[in-house]
């Protein structure tokens, strides 16, 4: 019987662990997977850097398990996602300012969905910038030229 109790206890204070996570919202969920992404696109071009200067360069193995090279890849990939997140905000602005991005309710909301032109020339920026600002992207409305169509001079 202890151990009922103690599952009843931590289902309280936990929640239901076979529903997954109550507490999350899903635009939460994708801004970390955004910015889990980034880093990890980093991470790998940091083990590409490492395993060419193992070929090429023939440093010594030693130099990558020192606590300066670690501090220096985390380093890296946090300046690394801080880049990307400029240059997606850059992209974005762009897009918005050239009517490929129609931004429903207020800017600042997160409840309205954002939608984007299929002929967005730096889509991909685009939508990570709104993965990595936890605005809703409706998929079906991606397409939707109609609502957001690029401005007739």
């Amino acid at each position: 019987m202890p151990t009922v109790a103690i599952w009843n206890i931590a289902t309280r204070f936990f929640g239901n662990v076979s529903r997954g996570a109550p507490d999350m919202h899903p635009s939460t969920v994708d801004q970390w997977r955004a910015h889990l992404l980034v880093a990890s696109l980093a991470a790998t071009v940091i083990q590409a850097a490492v395993v060419g200067a193992l070929l090429v360069f023939d440093v010594p193995v030693a130099f990558f398990a020192s606590a300066a090279f670690r501090l220096g890849a985390i380093a890296t990939i946090a300046a690394a996602v801080l880049l990307i997140r400029g240059l997606a905000a850059f992209a974005f602005r762009a897009a918005l300012a050239n009517h490929f991005v129609q931004l429903g309710g207020d800017r600042h909301e997160t409840h309205e969905p954002v939608t984007l032109s299929h002929h967005c020339p730096r889509r991909a920026l685009v939508v990570l910038h709104i993965r990595l600002n936890r605005k809703k992207f409706d998929s079906d409305l991606a397409g939707d030229d109609a609502r957001c169509s690029r401005a007739s001079p």
